[in-house]
């Protein structure tokens, strides 16, 4: 390969991972850098790869003036707290980096990971339940778990919920990888005492 080629092609992925920072803003923090890019072989093979090192997916309804973000780690995040999930005895946090859409296209985000010959499957949606909450997406989350060893294995899956995940920078704000919620878009009654952490809770 020539060197200009060579510096065409170096020149044009830099336009292209600087568009992509300028556009999702955090998202920046996320690109590797050449030189620091990621080994693909982290990854399953049967899995696709992903360049963001924490990657982030939402989840929300047609129209709903807030949303859920599906955190690099897998948990839903909400602006209000944080569904965490855990698996074994002892609890060890889920922390699956690669999370694909379902038929590909759907707002249905999935991912999976195997532990202990044990394979737990994970599909978060939201959905418009009408009533009270109308207007609002409510999330919901499915675990189904495949024993792929030899023998019988038992399944431990746990879950907690956190306001905030910790905090790593001296800034205001919300956690790496978590964005800031519209909390003025919802209806006040959901919010009132809510938006700030409480100890007395």
């Amino acid at each position: 390969m020539s060197t200009e080629r060579l510096t065409v092609e170096c020149f044009v992925l830099s336009i292209v991972l600087l568009s992509l920072g300028a556009c999702a803003g955090d998202a920046r923090a996320q690109i590797p850098v050449l030189g620091g890019m990621l080994d693909p072989a982290i990854d399953e093979p049967d899995k696709p790869f992903s360049y963001f090192w924490h990657p982030t997916d939402v989840i929300g309804t047609l129209y709903a003036p807030v949303a859920t973000e599906v955190t690099p780690e897998g948990y839903l995040y909400t602006g209000f707290g944080e569904l965490v999930l855990f698996e074994g005895n002892p609890p060890e946090p889920v922390n699956a980096r690669i999370k694909t859409l379902h038929r590909g296209w759907l707002p249905i985000v999935q991912y999976d990971f195997c532990r202990h010959g044990v394979r737990y499957a994970v599909t978060a949606l939201a959905a418009d339940l009408g009533g009270p909450l109308a207007g609002l997406p409510v999330n919901l989350l499915e675990v189904c778990t495949e024993n792929q060893a030899a023998e019988p294995r038992a399944a431990l899956l746990s879950a907690a919920y956190r306001f905030s995940p910790p905090i790593h920078h001296l800034s205001e704000g919300p956690a790496e990888y978590r964005f800031g919620q519209r909390f003025d878009l919802v209806p006040k009654k959901y919010t009132d005492g809510q938006t700030q952490f409480n100890p007395n809770w």
